[in-house]
């Protein structure tokens, strides 16, 4: 399997200290997402943990300059506005460049929240063993997939995921599977414990094993595109909590052996008044899904 991405372990975000005549917005105060305002010719800079974004207003078109950085540690957050912000040149190594014509002018780009496009296949760092007739909750972040569009007139331009995950086939076989992103996790019981990261979504996660027999769990695969997108309380994005069940087997179905449950709405421990920023990439009509342990768990 290719190489997976941890954590990143994550303190307050640092305030940044622009040079004199460009305005920073510090990551403590402002959310990094919502409306960007460039003025003609001007260059914004948003730096989002290990994503970096230039976006240039040039005549009739937006020209976005887009890097990842290789340490997922990376942690800072900051956006800067300027006539004359310097930005990477064209053809510059490690710089993606994408460009969007449009005819009228416009002067803003609008930010938003979106989940990963995949399921994220998570694996603790040390395997966990659930023992029979028992369940545990473990809290578990992903990316953030960050969406550009023009604040003005809503005309969709881009998504780019805060961190890019390894790619990883889930399933018995190469025929039977799904692709996904893979996740190294501390996959935390504590959810004080948990290093929270402002363009990461964190998920509860609750694992019953209603067998007798103990439950190896060495991935989780986290339906992602299922998930809506909640702004909790604490200014940080959570999904909807999901539940698996390892059934015992022989029991009622017989011919399956796991249930993935999703419960809509943000989880408790998001605070009051949460807001929906995000709905899921799948709408499906039941939100209780059977399949197999092994398309779940591993």
């Amino acid at each position: 399997m290719a190489a997976s991405h941890p954590d990143p372990t994550v303190s307050a975000p640092p305030v940044a200290h622009p040079p004199s005549g460009r305005r920073a917005v510090p990551a403590d105060r402002t959310p990094w997402w919502g409306r960007l305002d460039v003025p003609e010719g001007g260059c914004a800079r948003c730096r989002l943990g290990t994503l970096t974004v230039y976006a240039r207003n040039l005549l009739r078109e937006w020209r976005l300059h887009i890097q990842h950085e290789s340490d997922p540690y990376v942690d800072d957050i900051e956006r800067e506005v300027a006539v004359d912000l310097p930005h990477p040149a064209e053809g510059e190594r490690g710089w993606a460049v994408e460009r969007f014509a449009q005819t009228h002018e416009e002067g803003a780009l609008e930010l938003g929240i979106r989940l990963a496009d995949r399921p994220v296949v998570a694996r603790p760092e040390i395997p966990i063993s659930l023992v029979g007739g028992d369940e545990i909750t473990l809290f578990v972040s992903t990316p953030i997939w960050v969406s550009i569009q023009t604040a003005d007139t809503h005309r969709a331009l881009t998504e780019i995921p805060s961190l890019r995950p390894s790619d990883t086939w889930f399933g018995p076989s190469p025929r039977e599977g799904e692709l996904c992103y893979a996740m190294l996790t501390r996959a935390r019981i504590d959810v004080e414990e948990l290093h929270k990261h402002p363009v990461r979504a964190i998920t509860r996660i609750t694992l019953h094993n209603r067998a007798s027999e103990p439950v190896l769990i060495e991935r989780v695969n986290i339906p992602v595109p299922f998930l809506r997108a909640y702004l909790g309380a604490d200014g940080l994005v959570w999904t909807d909590p999901i539940t698996f069940e390892r059934l015992e087997p022989g029991g009622p179905n017989k011919t399956l052996d796991g249930r993935l449950r999703i419960h809509e709405g943000a989880p408790s421990e998001a605070g009051d008044g949460t807001k929906l920023v995000a709905p899921p990439r799948v709408v499906t009509r039941t939100n209780v899904l059977s399949r197999a342990l092994g398309a779940m768990l591993g």
